[in-house]
């Protein structure tokens, strides 16, 4: 089971999202991926995670120059991490180009 602040984080996320609020999802997500990183280093799955979802808050928000430039440093840490045979990486592959 997870511990409960990041239960209530994931529920707080969602709720911004869905509520239209992405500017707030955007300063929620990057304080989670400074700590991600700090934590587990930059192409760690965990962050790789959280910097996918704060590119998607972005692009909601209209941001799409910075969403594109997170999206495309995500997909690259993961074909880096997992290798290009990974069916992870050639369905993003296609999403990327």
């Amino acid at each position: 089971m997870l511990p409960r602040p990041i239960i209530a984080r994931t529920v707080l996320l969602q709720a911004l999202l869905n509520g239209g609020k992405f500017e707030e999802a955007e300063q929620v997500y990057t304080v989670n991926l400074a700590a991600k990183t700090r934590k587990f280093g930059r192409d760690h799955v965990a962050t790789l995670m959280v910097a996918m979802n704060l590119g998607t808050a972005m692009k909601e928000k209209g941001d799409f120059a910075r969403a594109e430039a997170i999206f495309t440093e995500n997909y690259e840490a993961k074909v880096r991490v997992l290798g290009t045979r990974c069916v992870r990486i050639v369905t993003l592959s296609w999403l990327v180009a």
